[in-house]
Parts: structure tokens; C-alpha cells; sequence
């Protein structure tokens, strides 16, 4: 999908607001990760990017 296409651009790490874009016409771009490093713990996370298409 070409990003010229897309008006506005939502980047969230919770499964509810991604379904909540979702219902609200956004579409899932990309799925990305992001390690959170925590004393003790490492945890890695989804970073999900969706986009609004024109």
C-alpha cells in the first residue's frame, strides 16, 4: 500500500484501541516491537501502526 493514499496515521501498543481503529475504517499498516527493559524483566511489546486511508 503506498502511504500517499493515507490521511492520518494512529501507532498504539493496546489490542482494544487497535480494534477500536479498526471499527473505525483505519487500516493495519505494519506490526512492529519494542523491547521494554525493566530490572526485572525484559518484556517485548507489539507496536501496531494503522492508517486512515483518503
Amino acid at each position: 500500500m503506498s502511504l500517499e493514499n493515507v490521511k492520518q496515521i494512529k501507532e498504539t501498543t493496546l489490542e482494544t484501541e487497535v480494534n477500536e481503529y479498526l471499527s473505525k475504517g483505519y487500516t493495519l499498516l505494519k506490526i512492529l516491537s519494542s523491547k521494554i527493559q525493566r530490572p526485572d524483566c525484559e518484556e517485548v511489546r507489539p507496536i501496531y501502526i494503522l492508517g486512515l486511508i483518503k
